[in-house]
């Protein structure tokens, strides 16, 4: 058969030459694993049978299962409770770590079965999908695998380079849904196995890319592979207990990208899927998909004339005359509410000497996401985010806790360097703005402001009809500060969490955990929109931030602070130009310095054993300097803390995020028929004739008085082709004049959505449109 893939593991008819290699190196790996576990049990005893030990697995509802080490399986606890849990069931989470279901417990732990309603069970049953796609285009194209994932946004996708061949386009994506569906239909199981680095390295010879991933692993660590069949891949798993759980498969789309996102890397085909564990999952999706496309926010602007983008400014876009008004209102209503709130708008530069990204951690973590440039032998960067400059702001003197909260909004213009295949629309873009807010607050009161912003949060998305979801995101692999001021993050904006929504973690209307998905300066708050159409968005943001106070030095008076020499008031005060300018006049002395010894080492008599010291004693005297320096800014800091100073937390938060995302979000989430007090068409004035234009003019600019957005008609179409077009631009209430309008100072009054006609004069229109627009309706 065309598409038979070997569904009992061998190698099939068709199959690139590296499969049989990829098959050999597994079952002489497998041969290892069998013989080193033989030997260990003969060693354990004579008869080579080490005693059965039991373990507690403690599930969620708080119940306790008995189980054996080693041999029962999450598969088994399920089918103890139910066989509908276990056939419903897709990945464990043991101990907070993803497990295969059919993968032995090894320890006492707190155990959670996942199905398909939940994000680790989608996530799973994608991942596996993912694969079953890798082999699909392995027998098809024959090119290398690079990287599978599912998407928090839905779906998965599979990178190939393809090695020349013909790109894939969407006539392929039949053949190879149908490739997809016959795996699924083979019922196989998805098989573990860790891999020595060098059996990692034999496994994936003929693919360079794998190749670069397995060199890339420190010595010791543990490789995973799965293999599924004939596939086998690279995969930390877990994956579904058998590839039946995929019912039903489409094929999405295709792009291109760049091999781990670098553009001087070579060019990948990425294609796009999706699968469900019912074929009337996937009809409800297509369906959606065909609404989603009406309401392509792509699609509205054009129609309606709110943004464009030129090829001269990739990633920037172009706000028009509405799409401005749109902008400028989401401002204002965010200006008013910070207003009430006890914020403070500020405005920071665009451009920094990089000294400034140095100081902020930017350079080592965020430089390749950012634009620099070069003036007068110094690099300068585009900001990406304001959280430095406001930190320069409180730095600029010295705070008391009289002061505190100190809360700094702020929006201007931000750049990030996103790689051009990785925009679109106004959802990512290189240039845009943000409802950018910091709190400067005493560590007494985190939990105070964090509740205080997330109450913030939802009076304003109540407005715009968004229900949300809320998430703790953890420390990530790549981080700054230490494990413990993580730590006591975390825990603080865990008892946030707790406090505004009255529920514990996991708890239904409660919150959840992204296990590594804080940002690298501190943990933080995710915000997850559902929209009209139930699609998922993440928005609103709060971040707690230890570690930026230490890296700038910020202090603040507390109550009972001493008066303090007038050095110690200056470090107190953290001002970072201080900061900075030392930092450049040390480099500066340093250098003449080097300069000097140049000199007078040319003066001086060679000395024959004057030996320059090796990398080992340099970097061992470099650590040296930099323990010295730590330990006189731990003394420096103990003398601040016991003169009563204190450090700030910083607290970022955002609700909108970025406004051009914002706005790309609310356009299709009302399919481009904004509410009367957000719209950029609020009112359209339509002249029966030509010989009513004057008063039509002049009922537009009466209402424009009150900072309603009205046009008129000018044009010289027929009146009802006047009212279409006014309907078609999505204008909320059409007002028609004609002689007996003029005669009575009234207009005919039509509402988006309502076949009434009502008579109003011109005054009375005004006080229901400022009514409307009051209560955001």
């Amino acid at each position: 058969m065309a598409h038979d893939h070997a569904a009992c593991g061998g190698v099939a008819d068709g199959a690139p030459e590296y499969v049989a290699h990829r098959i050999a190196v597994w079952d002489a790996a497998v041969a290892r694993a069998e013989a080193a576990q033989k030997e260990a049990a003969a060693a354990a005893g004579a008869d080579g049978a080490a005693p059965p030990r039991s373990i507690s697995v403690t599930l969620p509802d708080g119940s306790v299962k008995a189980a054996v080490a080693g041999t029962t399986r999450p598969l088994d606890i399920a089918m103890g409770i139910s066989e509908g849990l276990a056939r419903a069931s897709l990945v464990a989470v043991v101990d907070d770590v993803q497990w295969d279901m059919e993968r032995p417990l090894e320890a006492d732990c707190a155990l959670r079965l996942c199905d398909w309603s939940t994000e680790e069970g989608k996530m799973v049953l994608w991942h596996s999908t993912a694969h079953m796609l890798g082999e699909a285009m392995e027998y098809k194209y024959g090119g290398e695998l690079c990287i599978g994932p599912p998407l928090k946004a839905g779906g998965f996708y599979y990178d190939m380079h393809m090695g020349g061949g013909r790109p894939v386009t969407d006539v392929d994506f039949g053949d190879l849904e149908k490739r997809v569906d016959k795996i699924a239909k083979s019922k196989r199981t998805f098989q573990r196995l860790e891999l020595s680095k060098e059996e990692a390295r034999d496994m994936f010879s003929y693919n360079r890319f794998k190749l670069e991933l397995v060199n890339k692993m420190e010595e010791g660590t543990t490789i995973t592979a799965y293999r599924d069949g004939p596939f086998i891949d690279l995969c930390r798993g877990p994956h579904v207990p058998s590839s039946s759980k995929v019912k039903a498969v489409a094929v999405l789309r295709t792009g291109s990208a760049y091999w781990l996102g670098n553009a001087d890397n070579p060019s990948l085909q990425r294609v796009y899927g999706i699968s469900f564990p019912d074929k009337k999952l996937l009809k409800e999706y297509r369906l959606m998909l065909a609404e989603a496309a009406k309401r392509d926010h792509r699609l509205i602007g054009k129609n309606q004339e709110l943004f464009l983008f030129h090829g001269l400014s990739p990633g920037s876009a172009f706000l028009l005359p509405h799409g401005t008004r749109l902008f400028n209102t989401l401002l204002e209503f965010m200006r008013n509410e910070y207003w009430e709130r006890g914020y403070d708008e500020v405005q920071t530069p665009n451009l920094f000497d990089f000294d400034l990204w140095e100081t902020s951690g930017h350079a080592a973590n965020y430089r390749d996401a950012m634009f620099s440039l070069e003036s007068e032998h110094t690099t300068f960067g585009l900001k990406p985010m304001n959280c430095p400059s406001h930190c320069l702001i409180y730095a600029s003197r010295s705070r008391s806790y009289r002061e505190l909260p100190m809360r700094l909004a702020d929006f201007g213009v931000l750049h990030r360097n996103e790689l051009s295949g990785a925009l679109s629309g106004l959802t990512r873009v290189r240039r845009f703005q943000q409802d950018d807010a910091h709190i400067f607050c005493a560590a007494n009161s985190v939990a105070d402001e964090v509740t205080a912003f997330l109450g913030f949060l939802q009076y304003v998305y109540d407005i715009f009809g968004f229900s949300f979801t809320l998430a703790l995101s953890t420390r990530p692999d790549k981080y700054i500060g230490s494990v413990a001021q993580w730590e006591a993050a975390e825990a603080e904006l865990e008892a946030a969490l707790v406090r505004f929504t009255g529920k514990a973690r996991g708890e239904a209307g409660g919150w959840g955990i992204k296990d590594k998905d804080g940002a690298f300066y501190g943990p933080k708050v995710d915000v997850c929109v559902t929209d009209a159409m139930g699609r998922e968005w993440q928005l609103g943001t709060c971040q707690l931030d230890f570690n930026a106070p230490l890296r700038f030095d910020l202090w603040y008076r507390g109550p009972n602070t001493k008066e303090p020499e007038e050095a110690e008031g200056s470090a107190a005060a953290g001002s970072t130009k201080q900061q900075v300018k030392a930092a450049k006049a040390a480099k500066a002395a340093a250098a003449a310095k080097a300069v000097d010894d140049a000199a007078a080492a040319s003066d001086a008599p060679l000395v024959a054993d004057a030996v320059p010291p090796t990398p080992e004693e340099a970097a061992a005297a470099k650590a040296a300097a930099a323990a010295a320096e730590a330990e006189r800014k731990a003394a420096h800091d103990a003398h601040l803390v016991a003169q009563g100073f204190r450090r700030p937390v910083i607290i970022h938060r955002a609700i909108y995020g970025s406004l051009e995302r914002f706005i790309a979000i609310i356009c299709e989430h009302y399919g481009g028929k904004f509410p009367f007090w957000l719209s950029p068409r609020q009112a359209i004035v339509v002249p029966v004739s030509e010989r009513f234009l004057d008063y039509a003019h002049t009922v537009a600019a009466t209402l424009r008085r009150g900072r309603f957005y009205v046009d008129v008609d000018t044009s010289d179409q027929k009146l009802s082709k006047k009212i279409v077009l006014a309907e078609l631009a999505q204008y909320n209430h059409i007002l028609v004049v004609g002689a007996e309008e003029v005669e009575k100072c009234t207009v005919n009054l039509r509402s988006r959505g309502s076949t009434e006609h009502r008579v109003m004069t011109v005054e009375e229109v005004h006080a229901e449109f400022r009514e409307t627009r009051a209560a955001h309706k």
